[in-house]
């Protein structure tokens, strides 16, 4: 390949530029490796990757409406897959909640240079991603936001999705409450 390599935004994150790549061999494509959590995540920077995990929260981001964001619970640790959107509405997006799923894709350790999430897996498109259990169809079939003690606050993210009962005191947005 012939191009250009520099330095972008954080010191340890370098981009190619490439301008022309030649073909000297084809090989089978290396089979993903699964992350062991219990181990130091980083021995698998940049290496394709797969894993299985539950999904907690799915979003477009804000900002560039071109990706997707998928957080994943994956054996008690918080995982984001970074892939191109769909397009178009996000009910595909907020059907995958509570739903188990198979990602693939390129992992990386880094905080991002905007968004400051951590363990990040990109992942080449949709065909990358796998259901293996659906999300329940109801989706209010859930315990309740008050069975949870409070050992569970600081990791609230991880407990799942949960259902809650009260007065509506405030709306904004047309999509946000208040109870």
């Amino acid at each position: 390949a012939t191009g250009i390599i520099q330095r972008h935004g954080q010191p340890e994150i370098m981009m190619a530029n490439i301008k022309s790549i030649d073909l000297l061999s084809h090989n089978t494509p290396p089979e993903p490796t699964g992350i062991d959590w219990s181990k130091n995540p980083s021995e698998y920077r940049d290496r394709l990757v797969k894993v299985n995990g539950t999904v907690r929260d799915a979003f477009r981001d804000e900002i560039d409406k071109t990706w997707d964001y998928i957080q994943l619970q994956c054996d008690g640790n918080i995982a984001y897959v970074c892939l191109k959107s769909k397009g178009g509405e996000v009910n595909y997006l907020h059907k995958l909640i509570d739903a188990k799923i198979s990602a693939t894709g390129i992992y990386t350790p880094h905080w991002g240079m905007r968004r400051m999430i951590g363990h990040t897996i990109y992942a080449m498109d949709w065909d990358y991603i796998s259901i293996i259990n659906p999300a329940p169809s109801d989706p209010f079939n859930v315990p309740m936001l008050n069975d949870i003690g409070d050992a569970h606050l600081p990791n609230l993210s991880q407990t799942g999705r949960r259902r809650i009962c009260g007065h509506v005191i405030a709306v904004w947005n047309d999509r946000h409450i208040l109870l």
